[in-house]
């Protein structure tokens, strides 16, 4: 077939014309250039000028990387290529070769990546000037043109380096590395592999980072809050509490170990009627539960559970004290002592009752030299005394004390007011075996963010010492705090206005100079925000479960072991 190209009178030939040409263009789609026919004046007029492609234009469009590509490694034989440069001046359409188009080969047919192979522009004499330095294709010379074929994906392509488990090829034909693992499974620690030696390092964060782990949901509590948490010295009593709805209380349980990971359901035989806001103490042997709001109103009665034998056994109501709601209750010297609250009449109390468990008789706390009467208080037993401080009577916020011994039935000093924690109500108190660690809570105005450490045997009134807000948790109050042996751990509650939010973070305090310090424990997937939960510490780790958030109870927890 032949390629006409209009290359103007002689005198003008190998100059580029830019003026628009009157041939036909009948492009060829392999090529991308023109296939050209004069069908103006060239050959009638001998004194025409074509402005149509001229020499240069010819050799420019062999230039072409599909021409280039293409042809260099089949190029068609000389006798194919007969009449070249056949011209004649009387015409400006010029034969330049007569080509045979079938030994061009068709797109379809030219290896590319989907048939596994690519060609390079390049000439080569061997397979040695076709290599790569790309150990995932094999590279060989054919035709004069070096061709790469990928490796089957998964071949290996390098020895294991440092930090480095495997080299394999991927399916493009690139060899790609595998670090090595360097996950220790703990979210506390950065992990990595030193690239010069391989050694593997699990660096600590720090002492606030805590490793959550979600507890598991099997045979666990239905949702709930304002329920009952004791721990046994090995496993964990929940108990009671509340759901929402319109059946919302709730009169069962579950008993969680930590060890196994396990939850077991407790008897309902025998238990007490459904309740929330009553108290739970544990006495070393058995579990005893009394007081809250029932189906009836407060109540003013309880019973027994002995986790061994998954068995209830009913209190006494002789001599028991007033139903009431939002109470304390704490384990002393045989006794569980009851005190204050809110009364059926929704009246604050300055009364109790002491329960003795052995002798399973009830007799009334001493009124004499007693705080005045309040709600929503903590009570706290350091060994040889109770403390009572702090809550409210709906018209002011306390931030006072006294202490209680349940041996004599006597209330024998008030706290120091020095260097006291701010008076309020709905905070945490947790005992370090030597101290009270009061923070957080409510007092009418914003929430708190602030707290004081108690020494209650420093001298006859005990001592405050103030803790530094610097790096404190935001405010709040229905949150959870532990002691774990070192510091107190601060967890979830609600931080606005009406408490209708939750919260899912906290902060660490440790004791020291100038206030002790506070690290920040953030958010983590594995315990969602909430408030009114229950939390204890286990000598090793924090549990946290249940509470609610603003869609309502909540049925999961989680541990974190610091």
């Amino acid at each position: 077939m032949s390629r006409w190209i209009d290359a103007g009178p002689p005198e003008e030939a190998g100059k580029p014309r830019a003026t628009p040409c009157p041939c036909i263009d009948r492009r060829d789609p392999r090529l991308d250039s023109p296939r050209l026919e004069d069908r103006g004046r060239a050959g009638s007029d001998p004194d025409y000028a074509s402005p149509c492609t001229s020499w240069e234009g010819v050799l420019d469009a062999r230039q072409h990387p599909w021409y280039r590509k293409r042809m260099s490694p089949r190029r068609a034989p000389l006798a194919l290529a007969s009449a070249l440069l056949v011209a004649s001046s009387a015409t400006s359409c010029v034969l330049i070769a007569e080509i045979d188009y079938d030994l061009i080969p068709d797109d379809t047919n030219a290896p590319d990546a989907g048939s596994g192979g690519s060609t390079s522009d390049a000439g080569c004499a061997d397979d040695t000037a076709c290599d790569d330095q790309n150990p995932c294709t094999t590279d060989t010379c054919m035709s004069g043109a070096c061709m790469s074929t990928p490796l089957a994906a998964g071949t290996a392509c390098g020895a294991p380096e440092p930090c480095v488990e495997s080299l394999v090829c991927d399916a493009a034909g690139a060899c790609v590395a595998t670090p090595v693992s360097t996950e220790d499974g703990d979210p506390c620690t950065t992990d990595s592999c030193d690239p010069q030696t391989g050694m593997i390092s699990h660096t600590p964060l720090g002492s606030s980072c805590l490793s959550w782990v979600a507890l598991p949901t099997e045979n666990a509590p239905s949702p709930r809050f304002n329920h009952s948490a004791v721990w046994t010295g090995t496993k964990w009593i929940l108990w009671g509490g509340e759901r929402g709805g319109p059946d919302p209380l709730l009169g069962d349980g579950a008993v969680y170990d930590p060890v196994g990971k396990t939850w077991t359901p407790m008897s309902t035989t025998g238990a007490p009627s459904p309740r929330f806001g009553h108290t739970a103490v544990w006495t070393g042997e058995v579990m005893v539960v009394w007081g809250g709001y029932s189906t009836d109103g407060l109540v003013g009665s309880g019973a027994i559970y002995n986790p061994n034998t998954n068995a209830w056994t009913p209190l006494s109501t002789t001599g028991e004290p007033s139903p009431r709601i939002r109470h304390t209750a704490v384990f002393a010297d045989g006794y569980m002592v009851v005190w204050g609250g809110t009364s059926g009449t929704n009246q604050p109390l300055s009364s109790g009752g002491r329960y003795h468990v052995q002798t399973q008789t009830w007799s009334a706390t001493a009124t004499s030299g007693a705080p005045s009467p309040r709600t929503q208080h903590a009570a706290t037993w350091t060994g040889d005394r109770v403390v009572v401080w702090g809550g409210m009577d709906f018209f002011d916020w306390f931030g006072d004390g006294a202490f209680y011994s349940p041996q004599n039935n006597q209330w024998t000093a008030k706290t120091s007011n020095t260097n006291a924690a701010s008076f309020r109500e709905s905070h945490t108190a947790v005992w370090t075996g030597s101290e009270i660690y009061v923070w957080g809570g409510w007092n009418g105005g914003p929430y708190l963010d602030t707290g004081a450490i108690f020494a209650p045997n420093n001298g006859a009134q005990g001592t405050w010492t103030p803790m530094t807000t610097t790096g404190a948790p935001s405010a709040r109050r229905s949150h959870v705090a532990v002691w774990t042996g070192s510091s107190m751990i601060v967890w979830g509650g609600c931080g606005d206005l009406v408490c209708t939010g939750a919260l899912g973070d906290g902060g660490r305090y440790t004791p020291g100079m100038n206030g002790g310090t506070w690290e920040p424990i953030p958010e983590v997937p594995e315990l969602s925000a909430r408030r009114d939960a229950t939390a204890t510490w286990t000598g090793t780790r924090m549990l946290v479960w249940g509470g609610r958030d603003a869609s309502g109870a909540i049925g999961t927890g989680a541990e974190a072991q610091p």
